[in-house]
Protein backbone atom coordinates (compact mmCIF):
# COMPACT_ATOMS: atom_id res chain seq x y z
CA UNK A 1 0.00 0.00 0.00
CA UNK A 2 2.71 2.61 0.82
CA UNK A 3 4.20 1.53 -2.43
CA UNK A 4 0.91 2.41 -4.49
CA UNK A 5 0.79 5.85 -2.47
CA UNK A 6 4.26 6.85 -3.03
CA UNK A 7 3.96 5.76 -7.16
CA UNK A 8 0.70 8.06 -6.92
CA UNK A 9 2.81 11.12 -5.41
CA UNK A 10 5.42 10.88 -7.69
CA UNK A 11 3.78 10.18 -10.79
CA UNK A 12 1.75 13.59 -9.58
CA UNK A 13 4.94 15.57 -9.18
CA UNK A 14 6.74 14.36 -12.47
CA UNK A 15 3.13 15.41 -14.25
CA UNK A 16 3.13 18.88 -12.35
CA UNK A 17 6.83 19.74 -13.42
CA UNK A 18 6.22 18.48 -17.08
CA UNK A 19 3.45 20.43 -17.21
CA UNK A 20 4.99 23.65 -16.43
CA UNK A 21 7.59 23.50 -19.76
CA UNK A 22 4.44 23.24 -22.03
CA UNK A 23 3.68 26.24 -23.74
CA UNK A 24 0.45 27.73 -23.28
CA UNK A 25 -1.99 27.88 -26.04
CA UNK A 26 -2.47 31.33 -26.78
CA UNK A 27 -6.12 32.89 -27.01
CA UNK A 28 -9.46 31.04 -28.28
CA UNK A 29 -8.41 30.77 -31.72
CA UNK A 30 -5.91 27.48 -30.71
CA UNK A 31 -1.91 27.44 -31.47
CA UNK A 32 -0.29 30.50 -33.59
CA UNK A 33 1.65 29.29 -36.29
CA UNK A 34 4.89 30.76 -36.01
CA UNK A 35 5.76 33.98 -38.47
CA UNK A 36 1.97 34.28 -39.59
CA UNK A 37 2.11 38.02 -38.17
CA UNK A 38 2.35 40.78 -40.38
CA UNK A 39 5.25 43.67 -39.51
CA UNK A 40 4.18 46.96 -37.73
CA UNK A 41 5.37 50.11 -38.87
CA UNK A 42 5.09 53.15 -37.32
CA UNK A 43 3.62 56.41 -39.29
CA UNK A 44 6.48 58.99 -39.41
CA UNK A 45 3.81 61.78 -38.38
CA UNK A 46 1.57 60.18 -36.05
CA UNK A 47 3.25 57.07 -34.43
CA UNK A 48 0.49 55.05 -35.21
CA UNK A 49 1.48 51.49 -35.86
CA UNK A 50 -0.02 50.00 -38.91
CA UNK A 51 0.64 46.83 -40.77
CA UNK A 52 3.89 46.72 -43.16
CA UNK A 53 1.13 46.16 -46.13
CA UNK A 54 -1.29 49.30 -45.04
CA UNK A 55 1.39 51.46 -44.74
CA UNK A 56 1.38 54.27 -47.36
CA UNK A 57 5.80 54.47 -48.52
CA UNK A 58 6.79 57.43 -49.93
CA UNK A 59 10.29 59.40 -50.54
CA UNK A 60 10.62 62.97 -48.32
CA UNK A 61 14.42 64.62 -48.52
CA UNK A 62 15.92 60.69 -49.95
CA UNK A 63 14.56 59.01 -46.72
CA UNK A 64 12.13 56.71 -47.19
CA UNK A 65 9.46 57.02 -44.97
CA UNK A 66 6.25 55.53 -44.52
CA UNK A 67 2.81 56.44 -43.25
CA UNK A 68 -0.43 55.20 -41.58
CA UNK A 69 -2.85 56.68 -44.29
CA UNK A 70 -3.18 59.08 -47.16
CA UNK A 71 -3.81 62.19 -45.02
CA UNK A 72 -0.45 61.49 -43.30
CA UNK A 73 1.35 61.15 -45.83
CA UNK A 74 0.14 64.79 -47.28
CA UNK A 75 1.13 66.71 -44.00
CA UNK A 76 5.02 64.56 -44.19
CA UNK A 77 5.02 66.07 -47.85
CA UNK A 78 4.12 69.55 -46.64
CA UNK A 79 7.02 69.33 -43.39
CA UNK A 80 4.89 68.85 -40.97
CA UNK A 81 6.52 64.98 -39.93
CA UNK A 82 8.43 63.71 -36.77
Amino acid sequence: MRLLILAALLGATVWLILRGFRRPVPGPGGRRVEGDATPLVACAVCGTYVPETAAVTGRVGGAERRCCGEACAAKLREGEGR
